[in-house]
């Protein structure tokens, strides 16, 4: 997807990353990736200060996602970005899951309090983006709690208890 940096959104979007420290915004084709749940979703990478975007994405889903993750670069520098919300396994520790939808949500704050304050409106696209993402996570985790529950479970049954 080739970005119309010539949109005012976008070059408002862009100059207040600048001003904020993000260090750099890549359009990238993540296919292949390491993190199989991940391959195709945005993300903020804390130790670069960077913002990756997949080029698969609608320019306007850009601009919503960029949006989200200048929230989660405002979380770090208020020290409140989820570092241990992977293992190095790449799962979500169940543990974890609260605080990792918690900081999603902040991040989700985050992005429309920015497009406020740059004058940028978010319609009822903007929404159906933000939930749908959220919704994705919360069906990554909900998939990986059960995957940690289940031994549990299976534990359970072999000693004859009930839960």
């Amino acid at each position: 997807m080739k970005v119309s940096y010539q949109d005012k959104d976008f070059k408002k979007i862009i100059d207040f990353m600048t001003l904020i420290g993000v260090s750099s915004f890549n359009v990238a084709h993540l296919l292949g990736k390491d993190e199989p749940d991940l391959d195709d979703s945005p993300f903020y990478n804390k130790i670069d200060q960077s913002i990756t975007i997949p080029d698969s994405m609608a320019e306007e889903a850009i601009k919503y996602a960029l949006l989200h993750e200048i929230g989660h670069h405002l979380e770090a520098i208020k020290n409140r970005f989820t570092d241990f919300w992977l293992h190095q396994s790449g799962r979500a520790r169940a543990e974890d899951i609260e605080e990792v939808m918690q900081e999603e949500l902040n991040a989700w704050v985050n992005a429309e309090s920015v497009a406020h304050t740059l004058g940028i409106k978010l319609g009822p696209k903007y929404k159906e983006f933000k939930t749908q993402c959220l919704k994705t996570y919360q069906d990554i985790y909900d998939a990986q709690i059960k995957e940690q529950v289940n031994p549990l479970n299976m534990q359970f049954k072999k000693q004859g208890l009930k839960r």
